[in-house]
């Protein structure tokens, strides 16, 4: 061993893992033991993955490593999302593509082949990061939605629902991207950002006399789809006389809206706003758009009321209602018989049904539609609002509300049991469950889960295109059965070219739609074996309960929130049983880590400059459940520290072996423990029992805080401490002991820290094999049960306060100007020390540490010492100021310690006489053949240092 440099080491570690298959066998000696369920919730194959990706590997790999150490058979199948929007878009910027139009001009079979090629490359490349970054998995049986095998087990998932009745075809209005020409979801699939646009009041003619209802709208582009407007009943209106005109909006909005409008007003009339019910308007494009007169029905074009969506927290108190085009107005329409209008294609562009506004875009050219508004004299006034607005996720288009007919899962009809498995999941932290988790599932609404896209598993509905018989696929053989055909893949470009003849003299074709992507991942736990077509007995008898998931907080409307709804649809049970729950991560700034602000390093480059122990210790022990994370790099170069500071234990350990030839055997005599090495003895079988404890309730985040702070402060700056003189100066059977502590001490440490910082301990381990270590890996060690006869509660609290005693003395001496090789006659502390006061004594260089107060005035105050020092005392610490210096010429010398010196020392001769009474201890301690104290000599051939000790110059020299 030699400086710790992990971007070397790990390689080397990486390579005796695959040399001596470590892995592999590992997993056969737990095969046949209790299995563990670890489903990985799977990333998106979109490219470079990001610290935020790799945090997320890194829980999964330490709760695995974690297990196996436990002697579980852990199931740690990785896989990939490889289907949706996110490679779609990715491959339109890729091959120049702009929209469906052009992907449908390139050739959709040709892009659905580029979508493969690309999903297997970065498949293929995220997994050797990942493997980079120390997690143990199957990579050679990575699970992919673009498996024929998995979108066979979808189609068969669906197949239950539908014949269960929980899958419809429904009219909603949906969030839909006019960019990607498909519905979106809005919980999941879009964003909202802060836009400044302009919105318009308007008023609308009532018919047969001269009074307008006032309305407002941020969305210019909805009015030609307008077929009714919204008053609340419970709220007070007025009719104004304005400019002649008169005016109806309501009471509370009055002066808000004249104020902007700068026109003066006089009240007529109060009223009720229910007293405005049926009040009949004209459309403020009848002539415009021709189908807007063929609407037939009692509310077209007529006031109705809505105390649930007219409030005065904004506008004029009358809301204009597009049934096409929003979910609430929808919502209305329906319960009112008002038909949902909406002229915008797939694209955003209007129809031809909207007349004059044929061929604009919707929202684009809403400065067209306003300006017809003024053309027509029932604009009132324009202005701009800043007020946030859902956009694609995916390619950051804005979005439109527009009715579709989409098929549904009806998860409505079995809410109140996903509340009640939502009361047995294991959340962490608890309020994920009980509090986040819980709303979402209050307000869950039936999803959609068809797109108009290509990249995805294709809805498995084939309809006759003349009676319209559906028949719903749940199989390839049943596929096959019904057409003759069996495919080898089951995408768009190859089951879209399946037909069949109807009785009724038709053909049967595609639905043309694909599965929401959210549809893959929520059917990972059983598609990801092929179940119920391959694996049935694996999955039903050892895979169908997840005992641990993690993702980040997002997925309560994600994946956390489909596995569920999917397990109650195919399985009626909920699969998982423990859910822990990570944060975002979010640059210094505070904003979320992406690819398109270009605020995160790659992890493959991460790895490159820092390795993998160290980004690991950091985001597992840096990290609590639920709460984000800033990504510092200060920190990690903190941690860096921490663990050269491990590795220069380890160094220690080996470095001393070999100078002492005291090899520790394993074996531990109580007999001759020291009260620092029983003190440590208990301080890591504590540590040990602690970690036990915390992995059981998966208190993950404190596992790594307790190892690193055992071996940061209780190992390295106080048992080494402690014992430092021990091993340089004790006798044999004395060093024998400490490394007899030490081989203890690491027994435990390495295999407990191992599932955090997988690279260094297996290095470490392979260091100590020759001191009985008999496992091939560190890895493959059972994580240590705590030895109880070594636990010494009372004595770990001593040794709290002791500690506390030597820093609060050490501090004193400070004060005094006195360094530590200084020795002192007495010091006085307010507690009883007990056994561990002459530990206080040698880590202090105080002679005798007394209880309470003294009795004449010394230097302190809760803490003293007396500062005097008479001439043994001075004895001794001029010898260990020359040590001191002896010392330092050894190590610019570069020499071992195994190597002796002749030491001269030229002074006067009262420090002559100080020093005598120390000589033969300085031999010792400096490992001098000769050490010759003289007041002159010539030291031609001698490496030499000048120094003043105190007042006496002195001039000691080495060769």
């Amino acid at each position: 061993m030699s400086k710790y440099v992990p971007t070397e080491l790990e390689p080397e570690v990486i390579n005796f893992w695959k040399n001596n298959k470590v892995y592999e066998k590992l997993k056969k000696k737990n095969s046949k033991n209790k299995r563990f369920v670890l489903h990985d919730g799977p990333p998106y194959t979109t490219g470079d993955s990001g610290p935020h990706t790799a945090w997320n590997r890194c829980v999964k790999d330490f709760v695995r490593r974690m297990k196996r150490m436990q002697g579980f058979n852990v199931w740690d199948q990785p896989g990939f999302d490889t289907h949706g929007l996110p490679i779609e878009v990715t491959m339109e910027k890729k091959l120049g593509l702009r929209n469906k139009g052009e992907i449908e001009a390139f050739g959709t079979d040709k892009f659905i082949k580029e979508c493969k090629e690309f999903v297997k490359k970065e498949s293929a490349e995220m997994a050797d990061v990942f493997y980079r970054l120390g997690e143990w998995a199957e990579w050679d049986n990575i699970y992919m939605a673009v498996n024929p095998s998995f979108m066979e087990s979808m189609w068969w998932a669906l197949k239950k629902a539908y014949n269960k009745g929980l899958l419809y075809e429904g009219t909603k209005v949906l969030t839909w991207c006019p960019r990607c020409g498909t519905a979106l979801a809005g919980n999941y699939e879009v964003v909202h950002k802060d836009v400044k646009e302009n919105s318009v009041f308007v008023k609308f003619k009532v018919k047969e006399n001269n009074e307008y209802l006032v309305v407002w709208t941020t969305t210019p582009w909805t009015l030609p789809s307008n077929m009714a407007v919204m008053v609340n009943p419970k709220l007070d209106y007025v009719r104004i006389r304005v400019d002649g005109e008169v005016w109806i909006l309501a009471q509370g909005l009055v002066n808000a809206v004249l104020g902007l409008v700068g026109k003066n007003y006089k009240i007529i009339e109060k009223i009720k706003g229910k007293d405005l019910e049926g009040l009949a308007y004209e459309h403020a494009f009848l002539k415009e758009i021709p189908a807007q007169k063929e609407f037939k029905g009692k509310w077209i074009h007529k006031v109705i009321l809505s105390d649930k969506y007219v409030d005065l927290s904004a506008g004029t108190g009358l809301v204009h209602c597009a049934p096409g085009c929003g979910p609430e107005d929808h919502e209305m329409g329906v319960k009112h018989g008002i038909p949902a209008f909406n002229p915008v294609n797939e694209s955003g562009f209007f129809t031809e049904e909207a007349g004059v506004f044929a061929g604009m875009k919707a929202r684009f050219d809403d400065k067209k539609i306003v300006e017809m508004l003024e053309q027509k004299g029932i604009l009132i006034l324009q202005t701009q609002i800043e007020h946030s607005y859902p956009h694609c996720e995916r390619c950051k288009s804005p979005v439109l509300f527009r009715v579709t007919d989409q098929w549904f899962l009806k998860v409505t009809k079995f809410k109140n049991q996903m509340l009640k498995a939502n009361k047995k999941v294991n959340w962490i932290p608890e309020w994920a469950g009980s509090k986040s988790f819980k709303n979402w599932l209050q307000c869950v609404k039936d999803w959609g889960v068809t797109r108009q896209r290509f990249w995805g598993t294709p809805f498995p509905l084939w309809i006759c295109n003349k009676c319209e018989k559906k028949e719903f696929i749940g199989s390839v053989k049943e596929l096959q059965k019904k057409s003759g055909k069996k495919p080898k893949d089951l995408h768009k470009d190859v089951v879209d070219k399946i037909k069949w003849a109807c009785s009724c003299g038709g053909t049967f074709k595609r639905h043309s739609d694909i599965i929401d992507v959210w549809i893959d991942s929520s059917c990972t736990p059983f598609a990801s074996l092929g179940y119920p077509f391959k694996n049935k007995k694996l999955f039903e008898e050892e895979l169908s309960k997840i005992d641990f998931l993690t993702e980040s907080k997002d997925q309560f409307r994600g994946w956390f929130y489909g596995l569920m709804a999917m397990s109650l649809v195919t399985f009626g049970k909920n699969l998982y049983d423990t859910v822990y729950l990570h944060g975002f991560m979010t640059d210094m700034k505070g904003d979320f880590l992406s690819k398109r602000k270009q605020n995160y390093l790659p992890i493959k480059e991460t790895l490159q400059k820092y390795g993998a122990d160290i980004f690991r210790l950091y985001m597992l022990g840096g990290s609590s459940p639920g709460i984000d994370i800033k990504f510092d790099e200060t920190k990690m170069k903190e941690t860096y520290r921490s663990l050269n500071v491990l590795w220069n234990l380890v160094e220690y350990v080996n470095r001393y072996v070999e100078f002492t030839g005291c090899a520790p055997k394993g074996k531990l005599n109580q007999k001759e423990l020291s009260v620092a090495d029983k003190w440590i003895l208990s301080r890591i079988n504590t540590v040990n029992k602690q970690v036990l404890k915390k992995l059981d309730k998966y208190g993950l985040n404190e596992i790594p805080v307790l190892l690193q702070n055992f071996f940061l402060e209780d190992l390295s700056r106080s048992y080494i401490k402690f014992v430092r003189d021990d091993v340089s100066l004790g006798d044999d059977k004395r060093k024998r002991t400490v490394l007899e502590v030490l081989l203890h001490v690491f027994k435990k440490l390495l295999p407990l820290l191992a599932p955090v910082c997988p690279f260094i301990t297996e290095q470490a381990y392979q260091s100590f094999k020759p001191f009985g270590l008999k496992e091939l890996s560190v890895h493959h060690e059972k994580l240590p049960k705590p030895d109880n006869s070594f636990i010494n509660p009372k004595l770990e609290a001593k040794m709290v306060v002791a500690k506390k005693v030597i820093t609060n003395l050490l501090s004193l001496r400070e004060e005094l100007g006195v360094t530590q090789r200084w020795p002192l006659k007495e010091a006085w502390a307010p507690h009883s020390l007990g056994e561990l006061r002459g530990l206080v004594e040698s880590q202090t260089n105080i002679k005798k540490i007394l209880v309470g107060r003294p009795k004449k005035k010394m230097f302190g105050d809760k803490h003293f010492v007396n500062p005097k020092m008479d001439d043994s005392l001075l004895s001794e610490g001029y010898a260990r100021e020359v040590q001191r210096r002896v010392q330092e010429l050894r190590k610019k010398k570069g020499l071992k310690r195994e190597e002796f010196i002749d030491c001269v020392v030229i002074c006067d001769q009262q420090l002559k006489k100080f020093l005598g009474p120390w000589l033969e201890n300085m031999i010792r301690v400096v490992g001098a053949k000769t050490f010759e104290l003289t007041e002159n000599k010539e030291l031609d051939d001698y490496l030499i240092k000048e120094v003043k000790i105190k007042d006496k110059k002195v001039v000691v020299g080495i060769k």
